[in-house]
C-alpha cells in the first residue's frame, strides 16, 4: 500500500513575504528543512514548529516551470529512532515557509545511523516561482552523495536478509546427523548445529542400507526400513558348531598320540583294562565377541519442529475397563496390566514380556499372551483371572515391555509393579482319611496294604510296589495339582500296633498329585521275614487331617 502524502501548508508569513519580493524585486532563499515532535492542524498561522528536534540542509531543489511546483530532496540524519510529527521549511532570514503536521500518527520515522531520504513538492500557483531560490548542499549533487553514503554503510537494506546472515540447514526432517560433538539432549544438538529438533538414533547399532542383497556365499538377506539385527555375544548352538570329534579317553589312560591300534571311537577292553567310553572334554561354553572392529560417534535424527516424543503409561488394574489403577490387590482379583500411548506417528511394536518380582506367582499360563504391536489410546496387556493363579505369600509382581518406536528407531523398556496379598488358603475344603495298614506276605514279597476307614476327600491311598529293605510302602494320589508340597498340609495321627513300633509310617517323597508313603523301618522288615510278624497282621493305624 502507498505512503500517505505528506501535505505542507505555506504559512502567513510566508506569503507576505513573496507579496514584499515582487514589489522589491528581491529572491527568497530556501534554505534548511526543520523536524519536530509537536502535533496538531497546520492553520498557517505559525511562524516556528511547536516543538523543534532539528535542521537539516536541502541536498538537492528546484522549480519546475510548466507546474510552478518546489521540488527539493534533503536528508535527514538521527542519532536516536526518533518519530516525525511537524516538518518545517525554513528560508535564509530564519522565516517558516511551508510546514505539515499529524495528529494520529507521525509523519515518518528515522533511525539512528541510517540517513532518511526525503523527496517533497509544493506548488507555488500563487506566487511568481521565479523569485524562489532552493539553496543546497555544496558538498555535491544528491545522487553522487546517496550512493557515496549507500556503498559506505554496512548494511544499506535493513530491511532485506543478508545473505552471510542465512543459516542452512543441510540436514532435512528425516536424515540424520553424524557427529564426534558429545551432545546431551535435542536442545544442546539445536543450539550447536544452530537449527532443528533431535532425537538419538541408533544407540549402540550399526547403520545398515535397506534393500536386498546377496553375498558371496549366495546368502540373500532382504533388509527393512528400521528393521533390527545382530547381538553384541553369541552362543554356539549344536548345528552350527563345525563338524568335528574327539580323541577316546579310558579309565586308565588315553588313545590320543599313543601309538596304539585302539580306535578312539571304540571302545575296547583287555584283561584288567576297560575303557570308561568318555571323549575328551574341550571348550569353555563361551559366547564370543560378535562385534566389528567399531568407533563410537554421536547420531540423530532430524525431527519436525513441532514434533512431540511418543509417551507411554504402564498401569494394573482389577477391572476389565481400566478404570481403577491399583498397587496392591488381594489374591481373589483379576490382574489388567495395560498401557496408554499418546503422540505415536507409527504402531509400536512389542518385542517382548518381562517378569522379575519378590515371591512366587504361581499361573497356568492363561492369558499371560500380549499383543505384537500398540496404538495411541487404551492397550490391554495382559488380562490374569483369579481362577487363573495363586500365590503361597504375599508376592510382587513387576512385569513389563520392550517397546520400539521404529519413527525414531528408538527402544526401551517399561515396567510397573503390582502387591499381591495371599489371602486365598490353598488347602482342600476338606479334612482328609483315616485307614488302617497290613503287612502281608505277597508271593515271597513283603507287601503294606491300607483299609481305608474313613475317608470324606478325593484321595486315593493304595499299597505301592513290594517293600525291600525299608522302601517305600504306600503311595497316595489324587492330591491338589496346585499342592507343590503336599505333606506341607498334613497332620498325622498314628498308632502303631503294640511291640510294632518298627511300623510307624513316615513321608517318604511327595511330588505335585503323589505322595509316598515309607511303612517299614528296616527291623520291622527283618522281623517280618523271621517270622517274628505274622503274615495279614495289622500293624499301624493312621489317621490324616488337612490343616490349612
Amino acid at each position: 500500500m502507498a505512503a500517505k502524502p505528506i501535505i505542507m501548508t505555506i504559512t502567513d508569513s510566508a506569503k507576505n513575504a513573496m507579496l514584499d519580493i515582487e514589489n522589491t524585486g528581491i529572491t527568497l532563499r530556501l534554505e534548511r528543512l526543520a523536524i519536530g515532535s509537536g502535533r496538531y492542524n497546520p492553520s498557517g498561522s505559525e511562524t516556528a514548529l511547536k516543538n523543534e528536534i532539528s535542521r537539516h540542509v536541502i541536498t538537492v531543489g528546484d522549480i519546475e516551470p510548466a507546474t510552478h511546483t518546489l521540488r527539493l530532496f534533503s536528508v535527514v540524519k538521527a542519532t536516536t529512532e526518533t518519530e516525525v510529527w511537524e516538518l518545517g521549511l525554513y528560508d535564509t532570514e530564519n522565516r517558516l515557509f511551508a510546514l505539515a503536521s499529524s495528529t494520529d500518527k507521525p509523519l515518518f520515522k528515522v533511525y539512528p545511523d541510517i540517513d532518511f531520504v526525503g523527496n517533497f513538492a509544493i506548488k507555488l500557483d500563487a506566487f511568481d516561482a521565479s523569485k524562489v531560490q532552493v539553496v543546497t548542499d555544496p558538498n555535491g549533487a544528491l545522487s553522487l552523495v546517496l550512493m557515496s553514503q549507500h556503498l559506505a554503510h554496512p548494511n544499506p537494506h535493513p530491511q532485506y536478509l543478508l545473505r552471510n546472515e542465512y543459516t542452512p540447514e543441510p540436514i532435512k526432517v528425516g536424515g540424520i546427523l553424524i557427529t564426534t560433538n558429545d551432545y546431551a539432549n535435542s536442545q544442546e544438538v539445536h543450539d550447536g548445529e544452530g537449527y532443528g529438533k533431535w532425537a538419538k538414533f541408533s544407540e549402540g547399532q550399526l547403520l545398515l542400507g535397506i534393500g536386498s542383497h546377496t553375498d558371496k556365499n549366495g546368502t540373500t538377506k532382504n533388509i527393512s526400513m528400521m528393521q533390527q539385527l545382530g547381538e553384541y555375544e553369541h552362543q554356539l548352538t549344536i548345528d552350527e558348531m563345525p563338524s568335528h570329534n574327539h580323541a577316546y579317553g579310558g579309565e586308565y589312560g588315553g588313545t590320543k598320540n599313543t601309538g596304539t591300534a585302539v580306535q578312539s571311537y571304540e571302545p575296547w577292553e583287555e584283561p584288567g583294562n576297560v575303557s570308561s567310553g568318555k571323549t575328551l572334554e574341550a571348550g569353555g561354553n563361551q559366547p564370543h565377541n560378535n562385534i566389528q572392529p567399531s568407533i563410537g560417534v554421536g547420531m540423530w535424527l532430524r525431527l519436525p519442529n513441532d514434533y512431540a516424543a511418543t509417551s507411554f503409561d504402564i498401569y494394573f488394574t482389577s477391572d476389565a475397563l481400566g478404570q481403577n489403577r491399583v498397587g496392591q490387590i488381594n489374591e481373589d482379583s483379576a490382574i489388567y496390566l495395560w498401557i496408554d500411548v499418546a503422540n505415536a506417528t507409527v504402531p509400536i511394536a512389542v518385542s517382548g514380556f518381562n517378569q522379575q518380582g519378590a515371591g512366587e506367582f504361581i499361573s497356568d499360563g492363561a492369558n499371560l499372551t500380549y499383543p505384537p504391536t500398540i496404538n495411541n489410546g487404551k492397550n490391554l496387556m495382559i488380562g490374569v483371572l483369579p481362577e487363573n493363579y495363586h500365590v503361597d505369600m504375599q508376592t510382587i509382581i513387576d512385569w513389563g515391555f520392550t517397546l520400539f518406536d521404529a519413527a525414531i528407531g528408538k527402544t526401551q523398556t517399561i515396567h510397573a509393579g503390582l502387591t499381591i496379598n495371599d489371602t486365598v488358603s490353598d488347602a482342600p475344603p476338606y479334612n482328609g482319611m483315616k485307614f488302617e495298614i497290613y503287612i502281608r506276605n505277597n508271593n515271597g514279597n513283603i507287601k503294606v496294604e491300607p483299609k481305608v476307614l474313613e475317608n470324606n476327600s478325593p484321595y486315593i491311598i493304595r499299597a505301592g510296589d513290594p517293600v525291600t529293605e525299608g522302601q517305600q510302602g504306600l503311595v497316595m494320589t489324587n492330591l491338589p495339582l496346585n499342592l507343590q508340597k503336599p505333606f506341607s498340609y498334613f497332620t498325622v495321627e498314628q498308632n502303631p500296633i503294640n511291640a510294632y513300633s518298627g511300623c510307624a509310617m513316615t513321608r517318604y517323597s511327595s511330588s505335585e498329585g503323589t505322595a509316598e508313603l515309607t511303612v517299614l523301618t528296616q527291623k520291622a522288615f527283618d522281623d517280618f521275614k523271621n517270622g517274628l510278624i505274622p503274615d495279614g497282621t495289622l500293624i499301624n493305624t493312621v489317621k490324616l487331617t488337612y490343616q490349612p
